[in-house]
């Protein structure tokens, strides 16, 4: 059960969202704020600074404070922040990511669309050949797997999956060899063929052999690197 200063943020969160505020408009007074949710000023103005921290809120100097809302990308980033750079937090997030994808890729196979399949497709290509010129491929990686996932429009998951993108680019800094480069793209692309082809069980095989990749790189960096603070 939540208690003191975390309730009244919550209550804050819950009492915005029942005023049905848009992206841009002022929020209620700290004073009525106050006597809306029965509690201190002082408590008030500490979850707006909560809010702010976020991104959710915006001050201004003399004028009243704004209502920005909630943005995947926008808590993704805070969450990378608050967990910070380490082997446990990039493992974390793995996790969550592995749980989230395998579950979906019946949905995703059913939802793609031919655009989506040019774009994917060109993902791949571009994946490729940055990794047969020994580049670094963490942005094709990542985008392949938002574009994969984004048909099914979970914004918490959205979120989640821009934290560990963060962290786990900042973590591995694009070190992999270049014959694990090609390894990578090549996955991807069996991945995105078995999707388009419908095949449900080859594109869930595909994705869990990828992640037990990504998770053998994990394991393996864990008990080599010491973790970053």
């Amino acid at each position: 059960m939540l208690a003191g200063q975390d309730e009244v943020d919550v209550r804050m969160v819950e009492r915005i969202v029942e005023l049905g505020l848009r992206v841009g408009e002022v929020l209620p007074t700290e004073s009525e704020m106050a006597a809306a949710m029965h509690a201190g000023r002082p408590q008030v103005r500490e979850a707006l600074r909560v809010l702010e921290a976020f991104g959710a809120v915006r001050s201004r100097q003399g004028a009243r404070r704004v209502w920005l809302g909630f943005h995947p990308d926008r808590f993704g980033l805070y969450l990378a922040a608050v967990l910070g750079v380490s082997d446990r937090s990039v493992e974390e997030l793995f996790e969550i990511r592995h749980a989230f994808e395998i579950s979906h890729v019946a949905e995703v196979t059913a939802r793609m669309t031919l655009a989506q399949q040019d774009d994917l497709r060109a993902t791949v290509a571009a994946m490729t050949t940055g990794a047969r010129r020994g580049q670094p491929v963490h942005r094709e990686d990542e985008a392949f797997h938002r574009a994969l996932f984004s048909s099914v429009e979970n914004r918490v998951f959205e979120g989640v999956s821009a934290a560990f993108w963060r962290l786990h680019g900042r973590l591995e800094g694009g070190a992999r060899q270049q014959e694990d480069l090609l390894s990578v793209a090549a996955m991807h692309a069996r991945i995105l063929e078995a999707v388009v082809a419908r095949d449900v069980r080859l594109a869930t095989h595909e994705l869990d052999a990828h992640f037990w990749g990504v998770r053998r790189r994990l394991d393996d960096r864990a008990a080599t690197v010491p973790a970053l603070t």
